[in-house]
């Protein structure tokens, strides 16, 4: 045969080979030749890894060869018909949080093996420009995403298990389609594998067989079992409840004696800190006999300290509860002053704050005031970050006409600062500015909106932080934590 021959015979066979009916069973993926997108890869024992547990991440997984799902009838006229087809997988999912999930994996029918608009998140890897044109999806999600209504989609059944569902595919445009697996992290992470999968266009899919399925390794009953595993175990642990036990004590008997950390000022100059039961029998219980006068932000106190037998005034500290723009007078040379205490109330030192009916303004309450109804000082702290970061920014702490990654201030500011850009959150009028000065205004007002309101620094450390302290870093593990409250 000649080589013009051979070309035209090897053509023709590729083409006979394209029609065929697809049969194929993978009992794990070592010798599958799959098209491999994104992050996924094959392990050496044949498992299929779509995506590691790192975040926004995709992963794509796709049989070689186009299948063909677009037939002539010729009972009909050779009318196109949409094909039939079976298949058989088993996956699993492994998330890194388990209380909290995953997005999850889609089994997906697409036109291309390069959908190059696909998303990660909760959008499985799965393409989102129209361009692509049609694809089918079945989705397997551990959590519930609300706010993807899909397009032709079947109802969602996450409290009824299906062993079976028919469903009439729409005749499509394409004649041939790829056949394989998406899946895509964001957020929150999950690692994604298949073990098996089997497919055919020619009736029902082959079975899989267990025993040559490729497994997830997990530790070893043995090692738990064992005697020196108890012993360390038990060791650890008396150490630990040792170790509480001296901290305990150690932070009572500091409330106790009202040993508290001197700031820097404090150790230059001479510290005037007086413990509270000094102040309270100074003022004779804060009764109203020593009460000098009352106002809007609380009550002042005449009060006699006996060991310099000096008479002071003593206020209370009271808790402001609505800390928004609104509430701020600002006098001809800029000082700014807080007003409209229509809201605040008195707080009692070392009293457990009280559950109160939730006020303020939304945008500017932190998340355990909702939570829990008790105001604090903390709780102020976070509505002073807010307003930062709204000063800073010219946004609104809620801008319900932006994209949902921008429509809660804070959140989208924490993401560019754990993205390195927070620089892009600063006012883009804002003309002559200090660019060191705008980020230490952004991130004191996230470090102010901690999530965990004992983190939160207190307004006298605030003011100092604006001076010429050193701003601390934020916490790698607060962001991490903020996104799993989100």
């Amino acid at each position: 045969m000649d080589a013009l021959g051979l070309l035209f015979h090897l053509l023709l066979q590729s083409l006979l080979v394209v029609h065929e009916e697809i049969n194929f069973k993978y009992n794990g993926f070592l010798n599958g030749n799959l098209t491999l997108k994104g992050v996924s890869f094959i392990k050496f024992d044949g498992m299929l890894v779509l995506t590691n547990d790192s975040a926004r991440l995709l992963g794509h997984a796709f049989y070689p060869s186009p299948v063909q799902f677009k037939k002539s009838n010729p009972d009909n006229n050779g009318t196109a018909e949409a094909a039939t087809f079976s298949t058989n997988f088993v996956f699993s999912i492994t998330s890194k949080y388990p209380d909290i999930g995953g997005h999850g994996l889609a089994f997906v029918l697409v036109p291309t093996k390069k959908p190059n608009t696909s998303n990660a998140n909760q959008y499985l890897g799965l393409p989102n420009d129209t361009s692509i044109g049609r694809f089918l999806a079945v989705e397997f999600d551990i959590i519930q995403n609300p706010e993807l209504q899909d397009i032709n989609d079947i109802d969602n059944h996450e409290r009824e298990t299906l062993f079976g569902h028919g469903l009439t595919m729409i005749t499509t445009r394409y004649e041939y389609m790829y056949v394989g697996f998406s899946a895509s992290t964001g957020l929150l992470t999950a690692l994604h594998y298949v073990h098996g999968w089997s497919f055919s266009t020619e009736g029902r899919a082959q079975d899989l067989d267990p025993r040559k399925l490729p497994f997830i390794k997990t530790v070893s009953n043995k090692v738990v079992h064992s005697k020196g595993f108890a012993i360390g175990m038990t060791l650890i642990s008396v150490t630990l409840v040792f170790l509480m036990i001296i901290g305990a004590i150690n932070i009572i008997f500091r409330i106790r004696d009202g040993d508290e950390i001197l700031e820097d000022w404090e150790i230059e100059y001479v510290a005037c800190r007086f413990k509270y039961s000094n102040l309270f029998a100074a003022a004779r219980g804060f009764g109203e006999r020593n009460l000098i006068g009352s106002g809007g932000s609380g009550r002042v106190y005449k009060g006699v300290i006996p060991s310099i037998g000096l008479e002071v005034a003593i206020k209370q500290k009271v808790v402001h509860r609505d800390v928004k723009p609104s509430n701020v007078l600002i006098y001809e040379v800029l000082n700014a002053k807080l007003g409209d205490f229509g809201l605040g109330r008195t707080y009692e030192h070392n009293n457990n704050p009280q559950t109160t009916n939730i006020v303020g303004t939304l945008g500017y309450l932190a998340p355990e005031l909702t939570r829990t109804g008790k105001a604090t000082t903390s709780t102020d702290v976070y509505g002073y970050g807010t307003l930062m970061l709204e000063v800073s920014s010219r946004r609104r702490p809620i801008e319900p006409k932006t994209s949902a990654t921008e429509l809660v201030l804070v959140d989208w500011v924490r993401e560019l600062y754990s993205e390195g850009e927070i620089t892009r959150a600063i006012d883009p009028k804002l003309d002559n500015y200090h660019s060191g000065e705008a980020q230490l205004a952004l991130t004191l007002g996230l470090l102010c909106c901690h999530p965990h309101p004992d983190y939160r620094p207190t307004m006298r450390r605030v003011v100092l932080l604006l001076g010429d302290a050193t701003l601390p870093p934020l916490p790698h593990d607060s962001i991490r934590v903020f996104r799993l409250l989100r």
